[in-house]
């Protein structure tokens, strides 16, 4: 039994580095990638079909923005997709630039922050960041419902009560 346990741990740990996560933008076309008018799955449009879903390459976290503006109407607009962790630098040894490629796989904690403007825009921004895969549909954004689950069925099976 706990080595069940402990199996389903280590397939939830060794996956926890690829993340699928939901994916459209406001705009159509990419707005990050600026040399290619691709066009993207717009959120407007957002049905939480398979057409939305990426796999993150360089990424555990996916991320949901929420645009919130008061013009003359309320206006609520939301961004969701993969997080950004990808650094790319160079390192200076023995006189010689070295290019630096990695992840940083404790850039955000999950959860939501919103952004602070000081009176400059008329824009709020939130900023909501989850580790599971395609945990950036809903409005609330959860952390890993599966690893809490399988361990409170853990707890269950060996007869802990969890208070």
């Amino acid at each position: 039994m706990h080595i069940l346990v402990l199996t389903a741990f280590s397939v939830l740990l060794s996956q926890s580095y690829a993340i699928r996560c939901y994916e459209c933008y406001i705009v159509p076309t990419h707005p990050y990638k600026f040399n290619d008018n691709a066009s993207v799955n717009v959120c407007d449009e957002f049905d939480f079909s398979e057409k939305f879903v990426t796999e993150c390459e360089n990424s555990t976290f996916c991320r949901k923005t929420i645009y919130k503006g008061q013009v003359e109407i309320p206006l609520v607009r939301v961004e969701r997709g993969c997080a950004s962790q990808y650094y790319y630098g160079l390192r200076l040894e023995n006189q010689v630039y070295y290019d630096v490629h990695k992840i940083i796989r404790d850039a955000y904690n999950t959860g939501c922050s919103t952004s602070d403007t000081y009176g400059e825009k008329t824009v709020k921004v939130e900023n909501c960041y989850c580790d599971t895969d395609l945990c950036n549909q809903s409005k609330v954004m959860k952390g890993n419902v599966l690893l809490t689950i399988l361990a409170g069925s853990y707890f269950v099976m060996v007869g802990t009560v969890i208070v």
